[in-house]
């Protein structure tokens, strides 16, 4: 099974960022139906008090830029699935869907 990574990147006054919405085990299509849902769903920490959103889909059929417009701020928000295709170095922490049940 492959391992994907639901991406955003944003830019605050204090910097541009890149942060892990989720993650996913399973297929391309399991991972596009992740990033739709987080397209529609997440909410930057900035934002207190959402008034509307809009979601675009990239020409690559496979991003989204979404513009969420607050109270007092708008947050421009890009969405991507990125699949790992290589890890060298000390082992990562197990995702907790790599657990056994309790």
């Amino acid at each position: 099974m492959a391992h994907w990574e639901i991406i955003v990147q944003y830019i605050r006054t204090d910097g541009t960022y890149i942060e892990t919405v989720t993650t996913v085990q399973g297929s391309r299509d399991d991972a596009q139906a992740a990033l739709d849902r987080a397209a529609r769903t997440f909410r930057p920490s900035s934002m207190l008090r959402e008034k509307g959103r809009r979601i675009y889909r990239h020409s690559d059929g496979v991003s989204y830029y979404v513009r969420i417009t607050g109270s007092f701020s708008t947050s421009h928000l890009l969405f991507s699935s990125v699949e790992l295709v290589q890890s060298i170095g000390a082992p990562q922490p197990a995702l907790a869907s790599d657990l056994p049940p309790e």
